[in-house]
């Protein structure tokens, strides 16, 4: 049995709310005309993010130094991962790990015919969690009483690997040592005989960044994006002093070297 199956959705929506009983009625050429039409809006506004995220950038208080990406390497037919431009966004000042916070910007693209969920790092949920995600939207609740066999829903349970920012060190810098229940907050990797260290991802679990600076969250989670839905999404990085920029991995989805501008 799916994780979907183990609970009422429409039982659960009746009970929030007696004054109003929720009855559910199947009207398939609603829903494909709302699809239809949703559909066609989601493909002109991917246009116009297309073309404006760049222009944004100039406006938007981001400051140098700028990285983009000098080569993308697309990896799975089910999502498209774009990585638009990382942006610094100024000091920790020791409300966080690390010395300087980053904006990672990037699009995602459901390349599918079903809703699915994408995690930017492996998040645990429960079916709480779903209930509460699906509510989030009034389109994607009233799809999913409609026809629940459109939503995959082992996306929002399975694992994720998590996207990745690697960078290197300048010389004379020391190696990262900073731990964080025992792990390290930049581990180190090797990529092609060269040696890398990996960002910490303000999403993840090395703990929340204090109040009162540049950053005190990121998203984790795409959210439920309908089939061939685009969207536009900011992630937030630290890193440490003499850090430089390389390259953004997400394990088969997207491999993307970085320059600096």
């Amino acid at each position: 049995m799916s994780e979907l199956g183990l609970f009422d959705f429409q039982k659960q929506k009746r009970l929030a709310d007696d004054s109003k009983p929720c009855k559910i009625i199947l009207n398939h050429s609603f829903y494909q005309t709302e699809f239809r039409k949703r559909k066609y809006i989601m493909h002109y506004i991917r246009i116009l993010i297309l073309s404006l995220v760049f222009l944004g950038f100039s406006c938007s208080g981001l400051k140098p130094p700028f990285y983009r990406s000098v080569h993308q390497e697309f990896l799975s037919t089910e999502w498209k991962l774009n990585v638009f431009r990382i942006s610094y966004l100024g000091p920790v000042q020791g409300l966080w790990w690390g010395e300087e916070f980053y904006q990672l910007d990037i699009g995602l693209e459901n390349q599918t015919d079903q809703f699915r969920f994408f995690k930017f790092f492996d998040q645990k949920m429960d079916k709480h969690n779903l209930l509460a995600s699906l509510k989030s939207d009034e389109y994607t609740e009233k799809v999913f009483l409609e026809n629940k066999n459109l939503f995959a829903a082992e996306d929002f349970f399975r694992q994720y690997p998590g996207i990745k920012l690697y960078f290197s060190l300048k010389e004379g810098h020391n190696k990262p040592t900073t731990t964080y229940n025992g792990e390290l907050v930049f581990p180190e990797i090797r990529l092609n005989k060269d040696d890398y260290y990996s960002a910490a991802f303000v999403a993840s679990d090395l703990g929340v960044p204090l109040k009162g600076g540049v950053v005190e969250t990121s998203v984790a989670s795409s959210g439920w994006l309908a089939p061939r839905e685009f969207r536009k999404y900011s992630l937030y990085f630290s890193v440490p002093t003499g850090a430089v920029l390389r390259k953004v991995d997400y394990p088969g989805v997207l491999k993307a070297e970085l320059v600096k501008e």
